[in-house]
């Protein structure tokens, strides 16, 4: 079992550059073997190409952390650098091209539709794990949170909850 928590800050540098960093605990358990935990970092950078095109990169572990009694495994280093599409406030699409330590380059790709202006629908594919997932948000102003469901087809259904405060232009 594997599960994580997070938290992260992003802001604008320019008026179409943003960075953000993410520091966050992961802790695998895995029965009759034990558990293990690790602080990890991740780093990304969106640059808006224009109003309606971004592109990004992330990369995520930065230390690439050793784990267990004899700290040989690490957890991955992943890569990711995508381009998002917004022809306007309700919808947007991204594709993103996913390298993780020791496995080929996969594709996530997805959609979000905005069916009233505070809710939400989304979903999305990954060719790396055969996955898909959906989820739905609501937007309380400054606060957005998020539900998702994924399924993976030798592992099932994982559920996911995210909760996003976004601060109020001046």
């Amino acid at each position: 079992r594997q599960s994580k928590i997070g938290l992260g800050y992003g802001r604008s540098l320019s008026e179409s550059v943003n960075v953000g960093v993410q520091f966050h605990y992961l802790h695998y358990s895995i029965a009759g073997y034990g558990q293990v935990g690790s602080m990890n970092v991740a780093a990304g950078v969106l640059y808006k190409i224009s109003s309606t095109l971004t592109a990004g990169l992330q990369i995520d572990n930065l230390t690439k952390k050793a784990l267990g009694a004899g700290k040989s495994i690490t957890t991955p280093q992943v890569v990711s650098a995508g381009i998002g599409y917004a022809p306007s406030n309700s919808f947007y699409a991204e594709a993103t091209l996913v390298k993780e330590t020791a496995k080929p380059i996969g594709l996530q790709a997805s959609l979000q539709y905005a069916v009233q202006q505070k809710l939400l629908v989304k979903g999305g594919v990954a060719t790396s794990n055969s996955s898909f997932y959906l989820g739905a948000g609501y937007s309380l102003g400054t606060l957005q949170i998020e539900a998702v469901a994924s399924w993976h087809p030798y592992l099932g259904v994982t559920p996911g909850l995210m909760a996003t405060y976004k601060k109020a232009k001046d």
